[in-house]
């Protein structure tokens, strides 16, 4: 699992999980079913341990990874990583993959990966050993493109749950955009189509949805 362009995020919205030197793809999640999973793990993050839901974001990848026998736990830590993937951001769902522990998703021993990009930060591309914590060195460094990609979303100081309680003014900027929510646009859209256009709303002072989550009420 790795930090994508914009346009190979575009071109292919799938999540790719790759183990022992095969890439297997998690199809992306409608719109509709990206809201229900932000709604369940903001709800409780042990939800993230379901194996119906685990089952559900893996889809026909079980299939495949059936026919490579790849063990068990590796297929639920797949399907945990996808899950936290769509249902909290990408920069989660890599940490977790490169068992970071910010989410507690992981028992206090589980070993931590600390040649990973980003273990010492967004900027670190990862690499050798750490020779210097608090300067961030390293023996020997990634490339630069390698490390974490600023997230198309980040500096946006609202979260899902602000959304969902101004529902009406999101569903009513889309409309103004040419969108109806009402029709059956979530479920044939993918979870990043609905996703940016989300925080660009959101974004805009211009918007209802902007309005109602960061005007002061007089």
């Amino acid at each position: 699992m790795t930090s994508s362009d914009s346009y190979g995020e575009f071109a292919d919205p799938s999540l790719s999980l790759t183990w022992r030197g095969t890439a297997y793809a998690v199809a992306s999640p409608s719109a509709w079913e990206g809201l229900r999973l932000r709604r369940l793990l903001d709800a409780n993050i042990e939800n993230v341990n379901d194996e119906n839901e685990i089952r559900g974001i893996l889809g026909a990848t079980l299939d495949v990874l059936a026919a490579d026998r790849v063990d068990r736990e590796i297929v639920h830590h797949m399907g945990r990583t996808a899950l936290v993937h769509y249902g909290r951001g990408p920069e989660a769902g890599l940490a977790l993959w490169t068992f970071g522990r910010s989410l507690d998703l992981l028992p206090p021993d589980a070993p931590v990966d600390e040649s990973a990009p980003g273990f010492m930060g967004p900027s670190d591309p990862g690499g050798g050993p750490i020779v210097d914590r608090e300067r961030m060195i390293r023996r020997w460094f990634n490339p630069p493109a390698l490390a974490p990609k600023p997230n198309v979303l980040e500096g946006v100081t609202l979260s899902w749950a602000d959304i969902f309680k101004c529902w009406t003014e999101l569903e009513l900027d889309f409309d103004a955009r040419g969108y109806d929510l009402g029709g059956d646009i979530l479920h044939t859209r993918t979870w990043r189509w609905f996703e940016i256009r989300a925080h660009d709303i959101a974004r805009s002072p211009s918007t209802r949805l902007y309005r109602a989550i960061f005007t002061p009420t007089k």
